[in-house]
């Protein structure tokens, strides 16, 4: 299996509120602190409260600014508007823009500056054409309804509305929560859903946001919010499926017999064909954009069976199969590995076409010790 590092999750319970907690203030000096304070000593604080009132006198706009600003160490800014709505009439954006930071979806490299950031704005462009663009990648395209429709199901799906008029941060935050997540929709009537929020990386809203975007514009032959296409090959593979009970394919590119030889004899293009079949249904990337469990909040997915073939938001009361059961395992040149056992059936159906496939690959390899 792949082996990447979890990201801590930080409940907001053990997040202490400074504000109330006051930690780092300290009581104002006084006398009985210090007994034996000198005339000197107490001038040499008159001197020094003059020079501040004097550096506050000279505050340039840039600063008075800046005082209404967050500051470190967990200050929380709450300037909510109680009286935005939290029902708006229409169903049709004309404008949205939203910016998120998300730990388990990423563009180009994953490990490159930014490949986790994504900054979402459908709005006119200067010849009147709505269009939507991504512009930390800097991709743009004529929007349509198609578009428009998929985000309002989001914010309907997750009421976002709720929402509206909330604007609460919180300084000092790890920096993987990522910069405050601004939303904003627009609608024909005039109406307007915004709010602004510490950023929610394993919020499911923010996936979601991530996906429709990600594959509208794929849709549309712009795949660039993707991660970089997987160029290893395979290198070992083993694949197992019983189908109602009946095993309907048990094959290893490792199986020796009791000489410690291999059993099968494997084609010179094995490999690249195998590997062909891989990526035309995006093994790699269906597997690793699956890890994360939404419900659960923890990645466990896999352990429960669910590879990105199904459902996007499975049914997590589904029992196992006893009669249908996948097993596959992959290793490639470049160290990479997946490991994929499910008996749901849910996920075996979605992805019964690659298997189709794979089972058909090998259908044609026969073992040389004549054993079936």
């Amino acid at each position: 299996m792949r082996r990447h590092l979890k990201p801590v999750i930080i409940p907001d319970n053990l997040i202490p509120n400074i504000e109330k907690e006051n930690i780092h203030m300290k009581k104002p000096l006084t006398k009985n602190h210090i007994p034996g304070l000198t005339a000197i000593a107490i001038l040499s604080l008159v001197l020094a409260s003059s020079v501040l009132c004097a550096c506050t006198s000279s505050e340039t706009p840039e600063t008075s600014e800046a005082a209404h600003e967050p500051v470190e160490g967990g200050t929380i800014t709450d300037k909510a508007d109680p009286n935005a709505p939290k029902e708006i009439r229409s169903d049709s954006i004309v404008r949205f823009y939203t910016n998120i930071s998300l730990p388990n979806r990423w563009k180009g490299d994953r490990d490159e500056r930014g490949a986790h950031d994504f900054k979402f704005e459908v709005k006119q462009d200067d010849g009147n054409v709505l269009t939507a663009y991504e512009h930390v990648s800097g991709v743009s395209h004529p929007a349509d309804d198609e578009l428009m429709k998929s985000l309002q199901k989001v914010i309907k799906d997750h009421d976002l509305v709720s929402r509206n008029g909330r604007y609460r941060i919180t300084a000092g935050i790890d920096p993987e929560y990522g910069s405050p997540c601004e939303f904003t929709a627009i609608y024909d009537t005039g109406e307007k859903l915004t709010f602004t929020i510490d950023n929610e990386p394993y919020s499911e809203w923010e996936c979601d946001i991530y996906d429709v975007f990600a594959k509208w514009f794929s849709d549309n032959g712009i795949d660039s919010l993707y991660p970089d296409k997987y160029t290893a090959t395979a290198t070992r593979f083993r694949i197992t499926v019983i189908e109602d009970g009946e095993e309907v394919c048990d094959f290893s590119t490792a199986l020796k017999d009791q000489d410690g030889k291999y059993v099968y004899t494997l084609p010179d293009d094995y490999y690249a064909g195998l590997t062909a079949i891989l990526s035309k249904y995006d093994l790699t990337l269906k597997y690793d954009y699956s890890r994360f469990n939404y419900s659960s909040g923890v990645y466990d997915n896999h352990e429960n069976g669910y590879f990105g073939f199904g459902e996007a938001k499975p049914d997590y009361s589904e029992s196992d199969s006893e009669n249908d059961y996948v097993d596959i395992y992959v290793e490639y040149d470049d160290g990479d590995r997946f490991s994929i056992e499910t008996k749901k059936k849910s996920e075996i159906a979605a992805m019964q076409p690659m298997l189709d496939e794979l089972i058909g690959y090998h259908s044609g390899i026969h073992r040389t010790d004549g054993k079936s």
